[in-house]
């Protein structure tokens, strides 16, 4: 199997927070993680989910954020939830490959490139809310 590519999609259970300044992601992203059992509260803009966050204190089991958004980078957006859960698991997600290298020595848990499919992020959601 070495050198193939796992395309199982993972069901899961969890709260998770998406923010991505595209409204197509953030819809189809949220139709998708519903369908294999996560609750998803999805924003197309980081300052609102940042407010959500630190009015509502909606218990959240991961955030996952795309890194090039206007007003709030998505590294910034995540060390302001840390804020508010010190704990949270976070993935970044990125289509500038030049930035992944950087932003792996951040304190992401883990950096996606996009565009990802839906075995692949099922997957990493399921390794960090295993951890």
């Amino acid at each position: 199997m070495r050198g193939q590519k796992d395309n199982r999609v993972l069901t899961g259970k969890g709260n998770i927070l998406l923010v991505d300044d595209q409204q197509m992601v953030c819809e189809t992203g949220t139709l998708l993680l519903q369908n294999i059992g996560y609750q998803v509260v999805s924003f197309t803009d980081p300052l609102k989910a940042l407010e959500f966050v630190r009015e509502q204190q909606q218990p959240f089991d991961l955030l996952i954020s795309d890194y090039s958004m206007p007003e709030l980078d998505g590294v910034t957006l995540i060390n302001k939830v840390r804020d508010v859960y010190p704990d949270i698991p976070a993935v970044l997600c990125s289509g500038d490959i030049d930035s992944q290298s950087k932003l792996t020595k951040s304190a992401i848990n883990k950096v996606l490139s996009k565009p990802y499919g839906l075995a692949e992020i099922s997957q990493v959601i399921d390794q960090m809310l295993k951890n």
